[in-house]
């Protein structure tokens, strides 16, 4: 009995082992399987990452390049077309260079026919569709290619190399950047003000007694003393073919209407903190009721109060200024203690000083901004009121697709 026992328990275990073998290799093949699956999911999820850092890097360049589209050269008599699209075109690629893909830097075809290309939007007048025709004469859209492929040679790694024999696959993306000076309103954005400095330039003063913008600037009969390096960001004191126009604020016990500049608040129940912080970096959402945050420029003549007493820290606010291109306005009438504007422009104070008398002295450049704020005539939140043109010193700078 004791040996059939052992015999039988044999077989038993003879039979476990037969059914353990059989499973392996189905176990193996389930393990492979999920294997690959896991794979190819790590793989798509890689290459869709990959997309999104590429898009993200031609975007970057897009509007790298397109500030260098509209600067301040378009405000000289030789305004040097060829130049500012080679800088634009340097500015896209080295900004793609500071993105990255897949762990590698954004590459460009840096080429006249490679990934920078340049143009103007128009519309088609028969279906309205708006296309992007390409030229290097006065370009105002410029679109960036990237392009991470085989046949570039350059094309992304995959995650899991070897699945389904694959180590590599194509990747590529687009983007677009323009700018636009049909200006019609600004509009704070959240943690982006509008770049105002809240001061109103004398537009023309008829009996010639003072500096105006129209005399000095748009006739160019100012003078031309100093210029402003971008590069640098510094004033220098050579001619830079731009003009420039000699402010002087009210002198002490003075009369204001003998200044050719103010500063104005914004309203009347503007705090004096307020006031320094629209100096400093200009006029944000809080500053705007919440059913229409936006500066409107098409409803005719603005009065704004002027500030009577530019004692204390103001020059010391406008000295840390020097450089920094902003939005001011012009005013065509001074009355009442109230400045009445109509017009935008943009530009630099390159000097500050205070008088012996207690006027504030700035030699003030014109100059040409770009900034998100900008509002077209098509994203006004309501309809507009009146016809504004295009601005030469402000630009709209923006995706488009």
């Amino acid at each position: 009995m004791r040996a059939a026992r052992h015999y039988h328990h044999n077989r038993s275990i003879a039979s476990s082992s037969t059914r353990r073998g059989s499973f392996a290799p189905a176990v193996i093949v389930a393990l492979v399987a999920v294997v690959s699956c896991v794979a190819l999911v790590l793989d798509k999820l890689w290459l869709e990452a990959a997309r999104s850092e590429l898009q993200t890097g031609v975007e970057a360049a897009a509007l790298g390049a397109g500030r260098f589209l509209a600067t301040d050269d378009l405000l000289r008599a030789n305004s040097d077309n060829l130049l500012r699209v080679e800088k634009a075109r340097q500015a896209a690629l080295q900004v793609a260079t500071r993105n990255t893909i897949a762990g590698r830097a954004v590459e460009l075809d840096f080429g006249p026919e490679g990934s920078i290309r340049f143009g103007k939007l128009i519309q088609n007048e028969s279906d309205g569709e708006t296309l992007f025709i390409e030229t290097d004469e006065n370009p105002t859209s410029v679109v960036v290619l990237g392009e991470h492929t085989r046949a570039k040679d350059n094309p992304v790694a995959m995650f899991w190399q070897g699945v389904g024999g694959v180590n590599s696959a194509d990747v590529a993306a687009r983007a677009e950047a323009t700018v636009d000076n049909r200006i019609v309103a600004f509009r704070p954005l959240q943690g982006v003000p509008i770049p105002i400095l809240p001061m109103a330039i004398l537009k023309d003063d008829s009996k010639r007694e003072r500096p105006s913008w129209k005399q000095d600037i748009e006739l160019r009969k100012g003078r031309d003393e100093n210029g402003y390096d971008e590069a640098t960001n510094t004033v220098t004191q050579q001619p830079d073919g731009i003009p420039e126009i000699l402010l002087t604020s009210t002198a002490y016990q003075g009369n204001p209407a003998k200044a050719n500049v103010h500063i104005f608040s914004l309203n009347m129940n503007t705090l004096q903190s307020d006031m320094l912080r629209h100096v400093q970096s200009g006029w944000s959402l809080q500053d705007f009721p919440a059913d229409e945050p936006e500066f409107r420029l098409d409803r005719g003549p603005m009065s704004f109060p002027a500030v009577p007493d530019w004692s204390g820290t103001m020059p010391n606010e406008l000295h840390n200024l020097i450089g920094q291109c902003r939005i001011v306005l012009l005013y065509e009438a001074y009355s009442g203690g109230d400045v009445t504007c109509r017009e935008a422009v943009a530009g630099r104070i390159l000097n500050v000083s205070v008088g012996q008398d207690g006027s504030c002295k700035m030699v003030f450049q014109p100059g040409v901004l770009t900034t998100r704020t900008g509002v077209l005539a098509q994203e006004t939140l309501v309809p507009l009121t009146a016809q504004v043109g295009p601005n030469k010193y402000v630009y709209k700078l923006q995706l488009t697709f």
